[in-house]
């Protein structure tokens, strides 16, 4: 395929350099180290004398389904961008990257056993959880809102309304998603799901993204640019997530549920403290960040629990503040204000 890529022109567009003396088709190497383009975390294929970088089966529907969740990020923080026949409504968006997703996840180099072996595009699986954490997030708005009776939807786990999800005209590029949506996708489960159920499922997605996302490799003394040839100058892990875990908790401090809140925060938790393993010598500014998040969550754990020992009391119950469950805490408390506070605070 590259035998009529010849000439200086034609080295360069394909992304390499002939050796001197030597034909571009058959004698190649990288560019100098100043010309090194991003290369991703992708399959690394080799023919002869080339190394080429293949995409993730999956990579299309990655790039469409997390458009599609940038667009939902824009109109919930400013709906007047919409232009005339777009939806304003975020959730649109979000539902429509749902079923490009699915869809990626229904190819048959996915589901075809024979196909199988190829990579997990943990970029589709990271957004596809945070893509269901906004979901959640709306959940839990009209929850509020119905409880305040400032809603014409009384049951929060109702279906989607006709705003989320239109009629679009078959011109519309929705229509074509909605068209080539798998006959039985998990995404017809979400119109009757809870924020809880919405989460669960976020977390699923997390975990896999996680596993495979890569690490930074150590350079080695022959190629002291391993690390950026293995994963590209433009990735971050902590800043990946950090990202996670943020919106994890934003969502988590809302729910109704203590059990749920504690739950989802300690999740959080979690992952704050893998972003400071992962940030390792690298930022500084990470280290103050994190703490102040990961007190936030150990605070909101405390909360949580609060909440249902002031029931107890006022019940005339007061034995329960010498349980272990109000000493266990006692210490949630101490930690978060450690993390909010270390120079005032040292935890026991």
């Amino acid at each position: 395929m590259f035998s009529k890529w010849k000439g200086r022109d034609a080295s360069r567009a394909a992304g390499y350099r002939s050796e001197r003396g030597g034909d571009a088709k058959t004698k190649v190497r990288f560019p100098p180290s100043s010309r090194i383009p991003p290369i991703r975390p992708n399959l690394i294929l080799s023919f002869g004398s080339f190394s080429l970088i293949a995409e993730h089966p999956t990579a299309f529907h990655a790039i469409l389904g997390i458009t599609l969740f940038l667009f939902g990020n824009l109109m919930a923080h400013d709906p007047t961008l919409a232009l005339e026949g777009e939806s304003a409504s975020p959730t649109a968006y979000w539902l429509a990257a749902l079923d490009v997703f699915e869809t990626g996840e229904n190819l048959p180099s996915r589901t075809d056993p024979e196909m199988s072996g190829a990579p997990e595009d943990w970029r589709m699986a990271v957004v596809w959880g945070r893509t269901l954490v906004c979901l959640a997030d709306v959940k839990i708005t009209r929850s509020i809102n119905a409880a305040l009776g400032n809603s014409a939807c009384s049951d929060p786990k109702a279906s989607f309304t006709s705003e989320d999800e239109p009629d679009w005209s078959p011109d519309s590029p929705f229509h074509a998603i909605a068209s080539r949506r798998p006959p039985v996708t998990r995404r017809m489960t979400l119109t009757s799901a809870s924020a809880h159920d919405l989460m669960v499922l976020a977390m699923d997605q997390f975990s896999r993204g996680i596993l495979h996302m890569p690490r930074r490799v150590p350079p080695s003394a022959g190629n002291p640019r391993r690390s950026l040839l293995t994963i590209g100058p433009y990735f971050s892990r902590p800043g990946e997530l950090f990202a996670i875990a943020s919106e994890v908790l934003g969502v988590a401090e809302r729910l109704d549920s203590p059990e749920d809140r504690h739950h989802f925060s300690l999740w959080a938790d979690s992952i704050f403290n893998q972003v400071t393993k992962s940030s390792s010598g690298e930022d500084t500014e990470w280290s103050t960040r994190v703490a102040l998040s990961r007190g936030r969550c150990w605070l909101n754990m405390a909360s949580s629990k609060i909440e249902e020992y002031e029931s107890i009391i006022e019940q005339g119950d007061d034995t329960i503040l010498n349980s272990p469950q109000v000493e266990e805490t006692r210490e949630e408390l101490s930690k978060g204000l450690f993390f909010m506070s270390p120079d005032l605070f040292t935890p026991n």
